[in-house]
C-alpha cells in the first residue's frame, strides 16, 4: 500500500491522511479555462474588448478558486472515525464524516478512466441511512483508502463487537 509523504497541515498525530484528490479532479476546470481565455477571449478582443477583459478576469478568478477547493479535500481518520476537511471560504469550510461506530463499510467505485488515471470515488457507507454516507470522487489513492478503512473498521467490529 502506498503512503502520503506527509499529513495534511492542521493534522494532530493521531490523524491518519488516507487519500487527496487525484489530478484529474482538475482537468475540466483547467479546460473550460483553456477554452475560454484561448477561444472566447481573442475572440471578443477584437469585437467588445471590455467584455474580453471581463470574462479573462472571471474565468481566472474561477479557475483559481476551483484549484484552490480543490487542494483543500482530505480524506482523513482518527480513533472517532473517518472524515473528509474541505473548504477555503470560511462560511463553507468544514468537516463532515462518519463514526467508527456507524461505519457499515467503505467501497470504491472502479471504471476504466478511473483505472487509467488512478482516479477513484469512494463511499464509506452508513450502517443505518443512506443519507449519511461519505461519498468523495476522484481520490488519488482511494482504492488504498479504502482497504485501509475496511482494516481499521474490522479491528473496531473486533475489539467492540458493535456489529
Amino acid at each position: 500500500m502506498q503512503e502520503l509523504p506527509e499529513q495534511y497541515p492542521g493534522a494532530t498525530s493521531a490523524d491518519e491522511t488516507l487519500a487527496r484528490k487525484s489530478w484529474a479532479a482538475y482537468v475540466p476546470s483547467i479546460l473550460i479555462a483553456a477554452v475560454a481565455l484561448f477561444g472566447f477571449v481573442p475572440f471578443l478582443w477584437n469585437t467588445v474588448r471590455p467584455l474580453a477583459i471581463v470574462l479573462a478576469v472571471i474565468t481566472i478568478g474561477f479557475t483559481t478558486y476551483t484549484v484552490l477547493l480543490l487542494r483543500s479535500y482530505h480524506l482523513f481518520m482518527n480513533d472517532a472515525g473517518v472524515w473528509l476537511d474541505r473548504g477555503i471560504l470560511p462560511w463553507n469550510k468544514g468537516v463532515i464524516g462518519v463514526r467508527w461506530r456507524d461505519v457499515a463499510c467503505a467501497v470504491y467505485f472502479n471504471s476504466f478512466l478511473s483505472w487509467v488515471c488512478q482516479a477513484y470515488s469512494i463511499e464509506v457507507q452508513h450502517r443505518f441511512t443512506q443519507g449519511n454516507a461519505l461519498w468523495v470522487g476522484d481520490l488519488h489513492f482511494g482504492r488504498n483508502a479504502v482497504a485501509r478503512i475496511n482494516e481499521v473498521h474490522q479491528e473496531y467490529v473486533t475489539r467492540f463487537g458493535t456489529q
